[in-house]
C-alpha cells in the first residue's frame, strides 16, 4: 500500500505485508517466510519525479523436515540408523534494511536500489548448533523501462548478490505489452527472460489486471547439475495486489511496476 505523506503529499510512504512458501521434494523440507515492510520515500523532483527512499523489513521463519525419508548409510543393507537428529524444526526472526532511489515520468523508469538481509545472522540449526547462521546477504539491482512505442516497452533489469562466499549475478529484460490504461482498468502482459550466470534459464510471464498482478516463472538448470536434474528446475507463482487506503491514497504519485 502507497500512502502520500508530507505536508505537500509528495513523498510516499509504503507498507507491505508477504509470505514466502517453498517445499522440496528430498525430507519434504518446508519453510514458511512471513515478512512486514515499512518505508519512506522522499521527493526531491519538481515534477514528482524523483525519490530517495529507505525502508526496513521484519521477518520471522520457520522450517520443518521429515527425518523419516532420508536415507543414511548405515540403512543399506538392513542395517540399523544410529543418527541422533535433535529437532525436526527450527525458527528465526530477522531484520533488513535497504535504500533506493527512483527517477520516473508518465514514460520512463529508473530504479536502482541496495540492500542488506539477515542484519541479525540468525542461527537455523536442528542440534542446538550455534554456529549454523546465515550470512548477511548483500544485495544491488538495477532497473529502467523503456518505451519502444504506445503498446510497447522493454524493461531490462540486472541484480547482484553476495552472501558469505557466495554470489549470484542475473540479468534479463521482460516486454511490456499494454492491452488496456487508466486507473483500474490498467491490463498488461509481460514475456521475459532472465539467466542467472553459471546456474539457470528463467522465462517469465505477468499479467497485470488494474491492481491484480499474476506472475509464473520457471527454472531450467544449465549448470553441471543438469546431468541430475535433467535440465528441471522449479516453477514460482506469484500473486501481487497494490492497494489504496480510501481518503488518503489520493493524488498523484508515479508508481513504477518492474
Amino acid at each position: 500500500v502507497d500512502v502520500p505523506a508530507g505536508k505537500d503529499k509528495k513523498n510516499v510512504i509504503g507498507i507491505a505485508v508477504a509470505d514466502f512458501a517453498d517445499k522440496s521434494v528430498d525430507a519434504v523440507y518446508t519453510i514458511n517466510h512471513f515478512d512486514g515492510t515499512f518505508s519512506y520515500h522522499k521527493n526531491f523532483g519538481a515534477d514528482f519525479n524523483r525519490y530517495l527512499g529507505g525502508g526496513i523489513t521484519l521477518s520471522y521463519a520457520s522450517t520443518t523436515f521429515d527425518p523419516t525419508v532420508l536415507m543414511f548409510d548405515e540403512d543399506f543393507n538392513n542395517g540399523t540408523n544410529t543418527e541422533i537428529i535433535g529437532s525436526t524444526k527450527s525458527s528465526y526472526f530477522d531484520v533488513a534494511a535497504g535504500i533506493e532511489y527512483n527517477e520516473l515520468d508518465e514514460d520512463h523508469h529508473l530504479n536502482v536500489g541496495i540492500a542488506c538481509f539477515h542484519l541479525t545472522q540468525p542461527t537455523v540449526s536442528y542440534s542446538n548448533n550455534a554456529e549454523s547462521m546465515i550470512y548477511r546477504k548483500w544485495v544491488g539491482n538495477v532497473g529502467y523501462s523503456l518505451p519502444v512505442n504506445e503498446k510497447f516497452d522493454l524493461l531490462p533489469r540486472a541484480a547482484v548478490f553476495i552472501q558469505g562466499p557466495s554470489n549470484e549475478v542475473i540479468f534479463g529484460s521482460d516486454v511490456k505489452i499494454k492491452l488496456t490504461e487508466g486507473g483500474s482498468t490498467d491490463y498488461s502482459i509481460y514475456a521475459g527472460a532472465y539467466y542467472r550466470v553459471g546456474d539457470s534459464f528463467i522465462p517469465r510471464f505477468r499479467v497485470d489486471m488494474g491492481e491484480l498482478s499474476f506472475g509464473l516463472s520457471y527454472d531450467f538448470t544449465t549448470s553441471e547439475l543438469k546431468k541430475v536434474s535433467q535440465t528441471a528446475g522449479g516453477p514460482e507463482l506469484t500473486l501481487i495486489y497494490i492497494g489504496k487506503i480510501k481518503g488518503i491514497s489520493a493524488g498523484r504519485i508515479y508508481n513504477p511496476r518492474f
